[in-house]
């Protein structure tokens, strides 16, 4: 029997890799507070995205 090998077109732990870079290289010389305050505001624009949206739509 002959494996085809499937072509990713889309890599998530590739992207979850660069993802944790930046935050890594963004926060790396803050203080707690200034962290505190960084995911904060990054869990404020998340969720006020379309994704949270859309998931909240699909849980009713």
């Amino acid at each position: 029997m002959k494996t085809i090998k499937k072509i990713k077109k889309f890599d998530c732990v590739e992207m979850k890799n660069d993802i944790q870079e930046k935050i890594y290289f963004e926060t790396k010389s803050m203080r707690v507070e200034e962290l505190l305050s960084y995911f904060n505001k990054q869990s404020e624009n998340w969720s006020s995205t379309k994704y949270v949206d859309k998931l909240q739509l699909k849980n009713k």
